[in-house]
């Protein structure tokens, strides 16, 4: 069943595609997972029937095997194939050892604490401590930002179906605006995360030269066009200057 708490309880036309992917992914690797959440928009309210993603956190007990992992990518397609109420599954893996670890327990608490519900297993946002946010923490949840980035405009390249490329589109360009937030300079008194027009208009105003590109970004976050040339090369200089700009401020 699916966990309801205070806050919150999911839309109607996700309910199915979440039980249905929490039961498959614990037929399927049994023993394996500690726990599932859901982040993004699904967690957030404001996922759009047939043209969402769910995206999930996997909590697991041990490293997944060469075949696990085989299986789980199949699980996306299986499960998007008899739900036509999502795009696509993105599983987030991560172990339990490295959750509770000192070194990063930090970012797993407000990760877990701040953009994710439990679904399912043994809740770690009751158990993990309560951490006040900081730029390290930024980083553990933003720090991959460029490997996401080039990899799904190499995918773009290849000139896709018309409704990948909008999916792309718009799961780059959110995930670089979220990314601003490793060059903002208030860390003890900010709220993190932001809804995403808040998070462009925080970087316009630290970054008035950008306005253009952040603007154009937050633009394909809501209603993403089929266009690739304009896109590769607005969205590659600005993951590049993002990437350049954390690395001067982290010399300063």
């Amino acid at each position: 069943m699916i966990m309801k708490t205070d806050k919150y309880t999911f839309q109607p036309e996700f309910q199915d595609v979440i039980q249905d992917a929490i039961h498959s992914l614990c037929t399927a690797l049994p023993g394996v997972l500690h726990s599932i959440y859901v982040y993004g928009s699904v967690a957030e309210g404001r996922a759009v029937p047939g043209r969402s993603d769910l995206d999930l956190t996997l909590v697991l007990h041990r490293p997944l095997s060469a075949a696990e992992k085989t299986i789980l990518r199949c699980l996306d397609k299986a499960l998007t194939g008899r739900h036509s109420s999502v795009s696509k599954i993105g599983f987030d893996t991560g172990l339990l050892s490295e959750a509770t670890s000192a070194e990063e327990q930090p970012v797993w608490s407000y990760w877990l604490a701040h953009f994710c519900l439990p679904v399912w297993g043994d809740d770690l946002t009751l158990k993990l401590p309560v951490v006040t946010l900081n730029r390290e923490i930024i980083h553990g949840i933003n720090g991959d930002f460029p490997v996401l980035v080039r990899t799904n405009l190499m995918q773009l390249q290849k000139s896709p179906p018309l409704a990948e490329i909008r999916r792309i589109k718009r799961e780059t360009a959110r995930r670089l605006l979220r990314a601003t937030a490793l060059v903002w300079n208030d860390y003890e008194t900010c709220t993190y995360p932001l809804p995403l027009p808040q998070m462009a208009g925080k970087a316009i105003a630290l970054y008035p030269g950008k306005r253009h590109a952040i603007t154009y970004l937050l633009g394909q976050t809501e209603e993403p066009d089929t266009g690739i040339i304009q896109f590769i090369a607005v969205a590659g200089t600005f993951s590049r200057w993002l990437r350049d700009e954390e690395k001067r401020l982290l010399s300063r």
